[in-house]
């Protein structure tokens, strides 16, 4: 039997929490018109998902293996918790499983499962990259987190698509890139000296601030006007709106940081702001 020892570093490996936000995007799009009957597509939405966000990280880690000893240095990987061969070893498991799981019933399970695998693929493998690339970094961070599950999602439960799911994709999408675009303050240091380029290493501090916070001010905006074209208005939607004044609140911040570290510290209270109104708003989804 594997004891305790053996699982603890592959499930800190694994980075389960991150899944909080492309599961809440699948659920988003899979309730956005009205309520969804527990179903078998259901199941495989959300194991496909589970699968093909295990094996992004994983073949993440391994192409910024490098990076990690100065960015990520308690990583299982860079404490040889697991070894490189191992983890190679799992990341291909994983993608297996995602085709498996998608040739169930292979539209539209296989077809996100391998368009989501392969998005993975150009952001880490050469010759493309994309992690590399400042611009088609965030976009891609953004296609895999939201633009992919949410669409998922929608895709199972309906057979139009509405102008009101493609104003929510849309904002979404862009709430979504303005964290992303934070998330380079706290590993500048391992980034500048490997020469990775990311959109805060090309273009600064500040105009990565501003461009984050333009960026969620009108997205904030936008999905709370769009709101109500999904549903009529109703007292439930008190809380994700108090959610948005708070985030933004804490967005604001991003005008006065003065170095790399206030950036990061506005980064971690913005992404936790953001997972916590992901889960309200799609509350409120399911209550109204």
């Amino acid at each position: 039997m594997l004891s305790s020892v053996k699982i603890r570093p592959y499930i800190e490996l694994l980075r389960f929490y991150n899944l909080v936000v492309p599961l809440c995007s699948f659920f988003m799009g899979l309730l956005l018109l009205g309520h969804q009957h527990f179903s078998i597509d259901i199941i495989l939405g959300v194991l496909i998902i589970i699968l093909a966000h295990s094996f992004a990280i994983i073949q993440n880690d391994i192409a910024d293996f490098q990076i990690d000893v100065i960015n990520s240095p308690t990583s299982p990987l860079q404490r040889k918790l697991i070894t490189i061969t191992d983890a190679k070893k799992l990341q291909a498991i994983l993608g297996i499983l995602v085709l498996l799981a998608g040739l169930i019933r292979p539209l539209p399970h296989l077809f996100f499962g391998i368009t989501a695998l392969s998005v993975s693929w150009f952001y880490n493998k050469r010759p493309f990259q994309l992690s590399r690339k400042p611009i088609w970094s965030i976009l891609s961070l953004g296609t895999t987190s939201t633009l992919l599950p949410m669409s998922y999602g929608f895709w199972l439960a309906n057979k139009n698509v509405t102008q009101a799911f493609f104003l929510t994709l849309f904002f979404w999408f862009f709430l979504r890139i303005s964290i992303t675009l934070l998330k380079d303050f706290k590993d500048q240091k391992g980034d500048k000296k490997f020469q990775k380029q990311t959109f805060n290493l090309k273009f600064g501090n500040k105009f990565t601030a501003w461009t984050s916070l333009a960026l969620a001010l009108i997205s904030y905006i936008g999905i709370f006007v769009t709101a109500f074209l999904i549903k009529t208005f109703n007292l439930l939607f008190l809380l994700p709106s108090l959610m948005i004044v708070y985030n933004s609140i804490i967005r604001l911040k991003l005008l006065s940081i003065k170095n790399s570290d206030e950036g990061n510290a506005v980064f971690y209270k913005s992404f936790i702001g953001e997972n916590r109104f992901e889960v309200v708003y799609l509350l409120w989804l399911i209550l109204s």
